[in-house]
């Protein structure tokens, strides 16, 4: 079993560490010391990363005891001094100490009980016990862990006997039964953990919940800490800023703004609409104008467009099916060539047969019913048209 330093100092960055084995670890090594400061992966927390001698520390897990320290390339047995990227681990230290102040809050508001945390690479997320909270709850919870921040409340670890912590009013029950780790911020929380902490509360910055997610039984609360959130109060202030400048408009401003542009957008959407309908029932009439008669039971509309909107075609489409005996082969020449075949409801013609008649002498992909077809097709557009032609004049 590995003796945890990390317990003790979680400022100590660089030490002399023994390297009593190195054994294959996965698809790497990893080597194992008689005691460590690297904190391994548990509890939500990720674990440190670093150098022992000149090897990289990739990732640092434990299993029964003993902490693994996977490596990128086998090393010897022996002692070597043994650095731990202290900004990884100082960002770690500030979202941990984050989210026990703020799984306290709740806990003090709102009797809520935290159920899992996890520190992720940007941002980090709790997820308590309460969905019905407010955003009005969320905010006063997110005042009351700044104002332990503000405090500057020092942070304390020890460990205890399962009799001792008993006796102390733990927000959440230890899952060991023996050398209890407790952290300590006076006044706000009392919680067994085994990962690290700053030393006081002034070093976290501040705690900031960015959004939230509800769900029948739980509350995910998505927050970041320290530096994480100076960079987050970076990016939304350049994203504000940024909008201010596209509308011309300062700051408090732009919730008015967006509203105007999506009112216009709106507007707008109505006007293409009824434009394109009307646009839709003149190329209809013009093409049913100029339709052939097969015969006395079949009007053939025939049409190649090139890069038409999409909506349209299948708008011109519906039109002209609802003439009687009347079929219509609308192409549309893009990025790919794409055929809409589709007949008035009078008219006994099955629409699949002839894709399944397509798909047998020319590559295509698409579908439909009975009354109408489409699908994309390869070859030359004037072979296909013929051939759907002579189809369409043997079946009727």
């Amino acid at each position: 079993m590995t003796k945890k330093l990390y317990f003790y100092d979680s400022y100590i960055t660089e030490f002399t560490g023994n390297v009593i084995t190195v054994i294959p670890f996965k698809d790497r090594y990893a080597a194992i010391m008689r005691e460590t400061y690297f904190y391994p992966e548990s509890g939500g927390q990720p674990s440190d990363t670093g150098y022992i001698d000149t090897v990289k520390v990739l990732k640092v897990e434990i299993q029964d005891g003993t902490i693994y320290h996977i490596i990128d390339s086998p090393i010897k047995p022996g002692s070597y001094k043994c650095k731990i990227d202290f900004d990884r681990r100082f960002d770690n230290m500030q979202q941990h100490t984050g989210q026990h102040i703020l799984s306290a809050s709740f806990y003090k508001l709102f009797n809520t009980m935290t159920s899992s945390f996890h520190i992720g690479r940007e941002i980090s997320h709790i997820d308590i016990d309460k969905p019905s909270l407010t955003e009005s709850d969320i905010i006063s919870a997110e005042i009351c862990a700044n104002e332990y921040v503000y405090n500057n409340i020092p942070v304390l670890t020890y460990i205890v006997t399962p009799e001792e912590a008993a006796k102390l009013p733990l927000r959440k029950s230890p899952t060991v039964n023996q050398g209890i780790r407790i952290v300590e911020v006076k006044d706000c929380d009392f919680s067994p953990c085994g990962g690290t902490h700053v030393k006081s509360t002034g070093e976290i910055g501040i705690i900031k919940i960015t959004r939230c997610e509800r769900s029948k039984n739980k509350l995910r609360l998505y927050f970041v800490c320290g530096k994480r959130a100076l960079l987050y109060f970076c990016k939304i202030n350049q994203s504000i800023n940024d909008l201010a400048s596209h509308f011309s408009t300062n700051i408090d401003d732009i919730p008015h703004r967006i509203e105007e542009a999506e009112q216009t957008k709106r507007k707008m959407k109505k006007e293409i609409s009824s434009l394109k309908n009307e646009l839709a029932s003149n190329i209809a009439d013009d093409l049913y104008s100029k339709r052939k008669n097969i015969n006395p039971n079949l009007d053939l509309v025939i049409k190649t467009f090139n890069d038409c909107d999409e909506q349209i075609l299948h708008m011109v489409s519906s039109r002209l099916t609802e003439n009687p005996d009347c079929l219509s082969v609308l192409v549309n020449n893009s990025k790919q060539q794409k055929f809409i075949i589709s007949r008035s409801a009078d008219l006994d013609f099955n629409m699949k047969q002839l894709f399944e008649d397509l798909k047998d002498h020319f590559e295509c992909n698409g579908g439909g019913n009975s009354k109408q077809v489409q699908f994309v097709i390869k070859g030359d557009g004037k072979n296909i048209i013929t051939f759907i032609e002579e189809k369409i004049k043997d079946a009727l």
